[in-house]
């Protein structure tokens, strides 16, 4: 069976610090590691730029003229703007991001940029790309779920979670017993509105007394800055590298995730893999086989008193064995696997 990966050039890159381009990573390393001997997996980077617009605009003339008759099956980990020509195409669905009317996040202005445009455009390219792909690989139940919402059809979904990297897994879980040293609260992820890390600066804020609250992300927003502006407590750290988010996770005593909503929500998992306490929100849209072991806070004041009792009481070892344990079990063999016998299944309706 001849296998191709087909992405943007740089999507395959771990070291980006992004979710779909460690997926993109991780995935070709370990389908072409675990896949039986007389699989042929080859990964095929197009586009040039580094203007988003430009790489997805580029990659997609450069895939209409690329010559894909060889392969059984072309895979795309990352959607994109055009199916190519081959046997059978994979699309992998991270997020649909399908928002009622009366959502936070919902729009309220009609676009007028020009850039603002093609990006509209794009996303619907991708949309139709989404639609005509033969089969998808949605990355949890509740994506499947927005894809069959979609008029997707239900028997051509592959359900195959994302996995958290070995480094998580192979390092002790960190004892921190002092219950008189500052208490870190962290956050690791992005700083634009859907992530909602506002809702924990003011959570934060509920807090009196010995604790810090760390945001790791690129490009937190003057309203963000402004909001923690008062608290010297509330650190803005930067940018977090794949090689450095161990020690970042570790750093921690408690790990907030506020975000509206995820496709899969691999952060939750990571800092679980640490033995860290997750505090999410409870309206948010997050996949059920990731908020399974987590706090939910009903609103701001609710986050802030359940981190307060958790530095009070600690962290129940049996709560944090068993979410431990779960997180560690979603790792990239799995997916692998997962993703090898969805090809095969492929192959058998061919």
């Amino acid at each position: 069976m001849n296998i191709c990966m087909l992405s943007m050039k740089g999507n395959f890159n771990k070291d980006i610090g992004q979710g779909v381009q460690t997926y993109n990573y991780q995935i070709y390393r370990n389908v072409a590691l675990f896949a039986p001997r007389a699989y042929s997996i080859d990964k095929i980077e197009l586009g040039f730029g580094s203007n988003p617009i430009t790489r997805k605009i580029s990659f997609t003339i450069s895939t209409a003229f690329h010559d894909f008759s060889k392969y059984d099956i072309v895979h795309m980990p990352c959607p994109i703007m055009y199916n190519p020509r081959c046997k059978a195409t994979v699309t992998t669905l991270h997020e649909l991001f399908l928002l009622s009317e009366n959502h936070p996040l919902r729009a309220r202005n009609t676009r007028h940029t020009i850039a603002d445009n093609i990006s509209a455009f794009i996303g619907k390219k991708i949309m139709e790309q989404i639609s005509a792909s033969d089969y998808l690989m949605a990355n949890s139940t509740q994506t499947a779920l927005e894809a069959r919402s979609t008029g997707y059809p239900r028997d051509r979904i592959f359900i195959v979670n994302h996995a958290i990297d070995n480094k998580f897994t192979e390092k002790p879980l960190c004892n921190k017993t002092n219950k008189n040293r500052t208490f870190r609260i962290g956050y690791l992820g992005g700083m634009h509105a859907r992530k909602n890390a506002a809702f924990a600066i003011k959570a934060f804020s509920w807090l009196e007394g010995n604790y810090t609250f760390e945001l790791w992300g690129k490009n937190p927003s003057a309203e963000l800055q402004a909001l923690a502006s008062g608290d010297k407590r509330v650190r803005f750290r930067g940018f977090a590298s794949e090689s450095h988010k161990l020690d970042i996770y570790d750093s921690f005593d408690a790990f907030v995730f506020p975000s509206y909503y995820e496709g899969f929500g691999l952060e939750v998992l990571e800092a679980q893999s640490r033995g860290l306490p997750v505090v999410i929100y409870k309206k948010a849209i997050i996949p059920k086989e990731v908020r399974k072991y987590c706090f939910e806070a009903e609103d701001e004041s609710h986050m802030a008193q359940i981190i307060s009792d958790i530095k009070l009481n600690g962290y129940s070892n049996k709560l944090r064995n068993k979410a431990t344990v779960y997180a560690r079990s979603f790792t990239w063999k799995r997916c692998a696997e997962e993703t090898i016998a969805a090809y095969k299944d492929i192959m058998k309706r061919k």
